[in-house]
């Protein structure tokens, strides 16, 4: 996979990979500890400051820790920092070390909390499955579907509607149609339909649930995107 897209955040749940995790089931044991990994992420953190700026908002973090901790009750959060980047341009990605950068255009076009924890939960899996460590190109096909069922568990474990990954999908599809069409001819991602296929499967197997309505935390949070 061509790795200079660093440099280009274009859509995707993680369109540069460069992520990070032990492939242990506490990613706070030995990924985010990695001084390697961590400098990495420091500096596309600085990176994104530099070029975009960043949200530093008390309750913008508190909200993110709070669902970081639903998403991952046992290791109350994994550790994960999520910074927020002041731009329009459609951005989920990991670059390492225990953070996930999200922008305000991704945030303010998801439009449930279910739809933000399934972004959360995609990001978050990529670290715990270790995708750092075996990255190479064949296998960002796998990566992406192996996330996305991770992901998909971990929002239906917190409660959330398992359908939110459809339609998070489908949102960040209609955002930026250009760099899907790359990320699927040129970085070989799976292409959305096959993404779709792939989850609608695992969501007939989960037992039907309404899903966490919207919570007042989550409607200020967006407020603070404009």
């Amino acid at each position: 996979m061509n790795y200079s897209l660093i440099k280009l955040p274009l859509f995707h749940f993680s369109v540069c990979l460069a992520l990070t995790a032990c492939g242990s089931s506490s990613p706070t044991s030995v990924s985010l500890q990695s001084s390697h990994h961590y400098a990495s992420g420091v500096q596309t953190i600085e990176s994104f400051d530099q070029r975009y700026g960043l949200i530093n908002s008390t309750v913008v973090d508190k909200y993110f820790g709070e669902l970081l901790v639903r998403l991952d009750p046992v290791n109350k959060g994994g550790g994960y920092k999520v910074k927020i980047v002041r731009t329009e341009q459609p951005i989920a990605w990991s670059p390492g070390g225990g953070f996930i950068c999200l922008s305000t255009g991704l945030i303010k076009n998801l439009q449930s909390e279910s739809e933000i924890a399934f972004v959360l939960a995609h990001e978050v899996a990529h670290y715990e499955l270790n995708h750092l460590g075996k990255k190479n190109e064949a296998s960002v096909d796998s990566f992406e579907r192996d996330a996305d069922a991770l992901g998909l568990k971990k929002i239906s474990a917190a409660g959330y509607t398992p359908a939110s990954a459809l339609s998070s999908i489908l949102r960040m599809h209609t955002l930026d149609t250009a760099a899907v069409k790359l990320a699927t001819n040129v970085h070989h991602y799976p292409s959305i339909q096959e993404r779709l296929r792939s989850l609608s499967v695992l969501i007939k197997q989960i037992p039907s649930q309404l899903g966490i309505q919207d919570r007042r935390e989550f409607q200020k949070m967006r407020q603070m995107m404009q």
